[in-house]
């Protein structure tokens, strides 16, 4: 493996595809009194393939593949096959081959590397969840920003505020508004620097998901760090909170639960005997998580003769619950309760030293897409608060929590 070589993937479907295009009939002539046929047209174009392979080989450092495998378990000498793995074969200076494999309604990412060139590659496969992580945090941002808008977040593609639309070199996570220094290319026009870190947010969040749980928790708990990320940012900027986050969110978290039981703890001989514990857990989480906000909201408002909490917020903690479970609910409640009471601080005091009184925190961008002036407000969304108080207890409170629950069950 030479040590300063790029690193160059090329796929070799590509290169047949390309090959393939060129003009074919089946009697071509190439003379007066010879013809072509297609049998002898694969005879020459397949010396062809391979030397446009080996031009793009001899410049190649890594492999990466994906291969299709069957969609049903295997048999094989009475035993049922149940993982299986696909090598990409090392030759010349490819030092890393990275194969995705489907087998039995499940994908499999396998990295094979040169010891020389990676000793080890577990230390390898955290960059990949890093990585993801960015590029769905930049994705993120487009629902942040088009959601409350009732926009489509497919089409149109990105766009600068201008509208010119953004090329894909220039839309690298992270990476594209550094180079750029955090300006369009287009025009000049600066980006706000909340895109970036909306984009290291998320790519910080699940990597610390796969670093610290199994498998079907990880990709769990990715999926609701992604959803916590775009209800912050959207109740921050307009105050509410969509129900494809709260509503849609309920729905993803029941469904995980059941499909992957070790979300909430659950394991068992009978997969469907540890789905069913999951899902109860699920469902108690959703009940309770919603009844509890929906207490205190009824309760504040019969005190202070006016609307004090939004029902998005009853919503929202609904759908925290079905994937943190009950405890991880009346602690997001009350935890996130404890976040309001220290931002309502930190605002007075902010605001006390500047001088210049908030009663809301401004947003990030301005409508025309402008970078805003920062600040901190008085009067904050209860959403945010719960969000963070749910990412708090699945990272790591939860320890604590069952502890004192454990403790408290046992007085009784």
């Amino acid at each position: 493996m030479r040590n300063h070589s790029p690193v160059v993937v090329v796929p070799s479907s590509l290169i047949f595809w390309f090959v393939s295009r060129l003009p074919m009939r089946a009697n071509c002539k190439l003379g007066p009194r010879r013809t072509f046929s297609r049998k002898s047209y694969r005879v020459l174009i397949k010396p062809v393939q391979h030397a446009m392979l080996n031009i793009f080989a001899k410049k190649a450092t890594a492999v990466m593949t994906n291969v299709p495998g069957p969609a049903k378990a295997l048999e094989f000498c009475g035993a049922t096959v149940e993982r299986v793995m696909f090598w990409v074969p090392q030759s010349g200076d490819i030092g890393v081959g990275v194969s995705i494999l489907s087998y039995n309604d499940a994908v499999q990412f396998s990295l094979i590397a040169d010891r020389h060139f990676i000793p080890d590659p577990e230390t390898v496969t955290p960059l990949f969840a890093a990585v993801l992580g960015a590029c769905v945090g930049s994705f993120l941002n487009v629902c942040i920003y088009r959601i409350p808008k009732n926009e489509s977040v497919v089409t149109p593609p990105s766009h600068c505020g201008c509208g010119r639309p953004i090329a894909w070199h220039d839309n690298i996570p992270v990476l594209s508004w550094l180079l750029l220094r955090g300006r369009a290319r287009c025009c000049g026009r600066p980006f706000s620097f909340r895109y970036p870190a909306i984009e290291l947010l998320t790519s910080l969040l699940f990597l610390a998901c796969w670093l610290l749980f199994p498998a079907g928790k990880a990709v769990a708990g990715a999926v609701l760090c992604s959803i916590v990320v775009c209800a912050l940012f959207i109740d921050l900027d307009h105050m509410i909170i969509p129900d494809v986050f709260t509503v849609g969110g309920a729905a993803v978290g029941l469904l995980l639960s059941v499909l992957l039981p070790s979300l909430h703890g659950q394991s068992h001989e009978i997969f469907a005997l540890a789905s069913l514990r999951s899902g109860r857990d699920a469902l108690l989480g959703l009940g309770l998580g919603s009844a509890l906000v929906l207490w205190i909201a009824l309760w504040a408002e019969a005190i202070l003769k006016k609307e004090a909490m939004g029902f998005g917020d009853v919503k929202f903690l609904g759908a925290l619950g079905a994937f943190v479970g009950w405890k991880g609910a009346v602690f997001g409640m009350f935890g996130g309760a404890m976040l309001g009471c220290a931002w309502f601080v930190v605002a007075l005091v902010w605001q006390k030293i500047t001088g210049r009184a908030s009663p809301v925190a401004p947003p990030a961008e301005t409508p025309e897409g402008q970078p805003a002036e920062l600040g901190l407000g008085v009067h904050v969304p209860f959403g945010p608060m719960l969000g963070v108080a749910a990412l708090i207890y699945f990272f790591g409170a939860h320890r604590w929590v069952d502890a004192y629950f454990a403790e408290l069950s046992a007085l009784f």
